[in-house]
């Protein structure tokens, strides 16, 4: 669809967030972010091989809203098409539940 209307596409993934409560407040584990990231960054790299795209692609861990908004913010975005898990949705309730 981006092709036929010579738009820029932008693929962002976003994790809830990867934060542990806990004694001391919160924290994040780095080697669990960076193994989300990780498993997120080889399957959209798989999708766009097996579609043949080259998207720009943005994923990130945290408030799924606020995160949403603030990547159509930098990519400037006129059109947001949002997939979930099913069963799951965030959009409706500022990612409580």
């Amino acid at each position: 669809m981006a092709a036929a209307f010579d738009a820029t596409l932008t693929l962002v993934h976003i994790t809830e967030s990867v934060e542990s409560f806990g004694p001391g407040g919160n924290s994040v584990n780095p080697e669990w972010r960076d193994t989300i990231v990780g498993i997120a960054t080889g399957e959209i790299a798989k999708l766009q091989q097996d579609v043949g795209t080259n998207a720009e692609v943005i994923i990130d861990s945290g408030n799924v809203p606020q995160l949403l908004n603030r990547a159509s913010g930098q990519t400037k975005a006129d059109l947001l098409v949002v997939g979930h898990i099913p069963g799951r949705s965030h959009l409706g309730n500022n990612g409580e539940g």
